[in-house]
Parts: C-alpha cells; structure tokens; sequence
C-alpha cells in the first residue's frame, strides 16, 4: 500500500500515455477516413442551416429536411425559440456559414477548456486536461466536435454560466441557463448548480428563471402557434418506436429504458418519460434538501455529474461536462478516510474515462460515483444523528 502511495504520480503518468496514444489514434482514424478519404462531417450543422432556411422563406422548418438535394429523415428538434437566436444565419451563404459554423465550434472547445480550468483549478496539466475533454471514452468529445451538433456551444454558455456563479454574479448565470433552455428545455436541470452554492435561497431564482422561460414561450407561442404545432408534432415523432430504431435516444436514462422496452417488443415509450421524470423530482429532492456539510467546490461539482446523469438524452456531444466533472473528482476524492482508498479510486477513474469506449461507459460512471455520493453523504447524515 505504500508502494502505491509512493507511485501513484508514476501510474497517473503512465495513464496519461495511453490518453496520449487514444488520442494519436484518434486523430490519424480522422486523417485516414476525412483528410484522405471522403467521410463527411458537421452534418448537424448542414441541418440548422436548412430549417432557418425554411422558416425564412415561411416554410414548416420542422418537416423534410432536403435541402441539399438528398433526401433524410431527420428533423430539426430544437424549439422555435431557438429559430429566433440563429436567425441572423440566414443572412450569409451556406460555405459562409460552414467557416462560421467551425469557427463556432471550436471557440467553444476552448471556452470548455478555459472555463474548467477556471472553475476547478486543476492540477492536471492543460494539455493533459485538454486530451480528456476530447478523447475520453474512446474520443467522444473529438466525434461530437465533429458533429457539428450546437450542444457543443450549449456546453459553453454553461461553463460560463457556472463560472459567473462561482462569481457570485447569479444574474449572468441565469441568463446562461434560460438561453441554453431555449434550445434544450430540459437544460434547465443545470440549475441544480444554483443549490449547490446557495442552498434554499436559491429557490426564488429557480422559481423565477423557470416562470421567465414559461412566460416568454407563451408570448412567443401566441404569435406563432402553427410553429410551436409543428414542433410538438416532430418531438412526438422523436418519442416514437421508428425513430427509436433509426436514430436510438441518445445514452442518457430515456435511451437506455427504450432500450430495454423495445426488446420486450412494447409500445409503451413513455414509460421512459414517467421514470425520468421520478428520478428527476427524487434526486434533486435528496440533493438540495439533504446533502450539507461539503465544501462548495465538490457539492457544485457533484451538481455537474447529477445534471448530466439526469439529461434524458445524453449524446456524445453532451460529455464534455461529465469529463470535466470525473475528472476533478479524480484530483479531490472525499469518499473514503483511508487515503489509500481514495488513490485506488481516483486511479480507477482515470483508467476508466481512458480505456473504456463503450456506448453506456459514462452512464454507468455517473450512476456509480452517484450511488457512493449519495450512500456516503446518508452515512454522515446518521453519524451527526447519533
């Protein structure tokens, strides 16, 4: 046990080579199928430019997205307000808006990164920290920057919200929430931060962001009640067994419940929406009302790993919070007195965000590091009883 203790700086180093080799990895696959060869990439990003498209010319943007002369069966899925913030798109052409797009992206990429830097203070080396965020998982961060997908973005404004709540500037980092919840309203669950840092005062923020996003989609639902129409229909259509089977939902609790249900040969999808939904009241329930006596910095991380862990629809391009999260806890470990323990544990969450790239390997990472969270905080709960 002292050998490990006194070689853990060592086996971390060692680790970080095997990172260093996913990521070469990863990098020369891209070479040899996108530089050399012809796979294409940021085809979420084709379909945004499409559905403003469409709704400039006052076209549905939520019906066939065809607008590049091949047929698809993909919708754009995000809410009409999020039309309204990317309508300016409309106004360059579309090899404009593939630069932009990238441009975009990749100016995300490092705001995730500068944000966590500034948010967590890692001791982890930033070109270290940098490979995690990309190629965790088997590269998940790489294939979802390579997406094109706006979650990328979305995690961003995030990081820069939570960064402005660290702050104190609860104002800014209200205003990051609701934005990202014009796309995503389940994003809304990032709120959790809030009572990470500011305990029950934080209700009447919470109280008046989710009236303010209530408020605003009805003004705009009052004016444009055929698009919200349209809307409703294509998230619909997203809940269906067909879409399901062509597209999956993602690798979030919804995602993996379908799973299970469609291979029980069931209709019955929206089980995985009531289950979601208890989870969702029942975790944040025990969390902001029963976990006291942690530092900020590690409860305000634990919010980031519940948040993920409760998005519905978790995908690729939504890891980059959940990585950054792991990863800080690989740095501040508190679930064990025993020190030994706690290096045993960290070295297994760097092992695991490394070398594991199965499609559910960060559900299940989540799941567990909640389970010990929420086990170890009741523990404390009955030692002060007693």
């Amino acid at each position: 046990m002292i050998l490990l203790e006194k070689n853990e700086n060592k086996i971390k180093l060692f680790f970080y080579f095997v990172l260093i080799l996913v990521s070469v990895n990863t990098i020369w696959t891209f070479f040899e199928k996108s530089i050399f060869g012809d796979l294409k990439h940021f085809g979420d990003s084709q379909l945004y430019f499409c559905a403003l498209k469409k709704y400039a010319e006052n076209l549905n943007p939520y019906g066939d997205m065809n607008c590049f002369g091949k047929e698809t069966i993909m919708h754009f899925q995000y809410t009409p307000l999020a039309l309204i913030i990317l309508y300016p798109i409309n106004y360059i052409d579309l090899n404009t808006y593939k630069y932009l797009w990238f441009f975009l992206e990749l100016i995300s990429i490092i705001a995730i990164f500068f944000y966590s830097k500034k948010i967590f203070r890692f001791k982890t080396n930033s070109l270290i920290l940098i490979l995690f965020i990309l190629f965790s998982f088997g590269g998940v961060g790489w294939s979802g920057f390579l997406s094109g997908n706006i979650s990328i973005i979305l995690c961003a404004i995030i990081l820069y919200g939570i960064n402005k709540l660290v702050e104190k500037k609860i104002s800014l980092y209200l205003i990051s929430i609701i934005i990202v919840s014009f796309f995503k309203p389940y994003y809304l669950i990032f709120l959790l931060s809030g009572f990470a840092i500011y305990k029950n005062y934080f209700f009447k923020y919470f109280f008046f962001s989710l009236t303010s996003l209530i408020l605003i989609n009805v003004i705009f639902f009052y004016f444009n009640q055929s698009l919200y129409l349209n809307y409703v229909e294509v998230v619909n259509i997203a809940r269906s067994n067909i879409f399901y089977e062509n597209f999956g939902s993602g690798i979030g609790l919804i995602g993996l419940l379908n799973g299970f249900i469609i291979d029980f040969n069931s209709n019955l999808l929206n089980i995985s929406q009531i289950f979601w939904l208890s989870v969702v009241f029942l975790f944040s329930f025990v969390f902001i009302f029963y976990i006291k006596n942690i530092d900020d910095k590690t409860k305000l991380c634990f919010s980031l790993i519940l948040s993920s862990f409760l998005n519905p629809y978790l995908m690729n391009y939504d890891l980059y919070i959940p990585i950054i999260s792991i990863l800080y806890l690989s740095e501040s470990i508190f679930f064990y007195k025993n020190k030994i323990n706690n290096i045993f544990f960290s070295l297994f969450l760097i092992s695991f965000l490394i070398t594991i790239h199965d499609k559910f390997a960060c559900l299940f990472l989540l799941s567990l590091i909640l389970f010990l969270f929420f086990i170890n905080s009741f523990k404390n709960i009955e030692k002060r009883i007693s």
